[in-house]
């Protein structure tokens, strides 16, 4: 088996550049960032949801916070994580919990825009898809 190649800092940051004028620990921390797709529609049902007051996971509050906000709290405070698109029903991206995410999408398939997950999140990063025909 062959010896995995490390990535050098350089080479990073020549796949992922920077945007303009950031330099130095900073220039290093934006291209080194990871995006994240939080899915966020798991159910549950009977007692444990009446229980629970909630029938979305991601809605059950713990402590006065519910798991959604806890979950993006822990993401921001990596200081790893770029965007944050979060994917879940009509309960979970109304919630104001939610609001915490770069992009909200519908569970289920298409957005309302018509784009498939992983273009929405490419579009939530600001980026175009590429086009089959080679151009943007």
């Amino acid at each position: 088996m062959k010896p995995a190649v490390a990535l050098q800092e350089e080479d990073w940051v020549k796949v992922h550049p920077a945007p303009a004028g950031v330099t130095g620990d900073e220039r290093l921390r934006q291209t080194m960032l990871v995006d994240a797709m939080l899915p966020a529609a798991g159910r549950i049902s009977g007692e444990f949801a009446a229980e629970a007051g909630a029938e979305v996971k991601a809605l059950i509050e713990i402590g006065g916070r519910t798991v959604l906000q806890r979950t993006l709290e822990t993401l921001r405070a990596t200081d790893r994580i770029g965007k944050i698109v979060v994917i879940g029903p009509e309960e979970v991206t109304s919630h104001p919990a939610a609001q915490g995410a770069d992009a909200l999408l519908s569970e289920g398939g298409p957005t309302a825009a018509g784009q498939h997950l992983p273009r929405a999140g490419v579009a939530a990063r600001g980026e175009r898809w590429p086009s089959r025909r080679g151009g943007s």
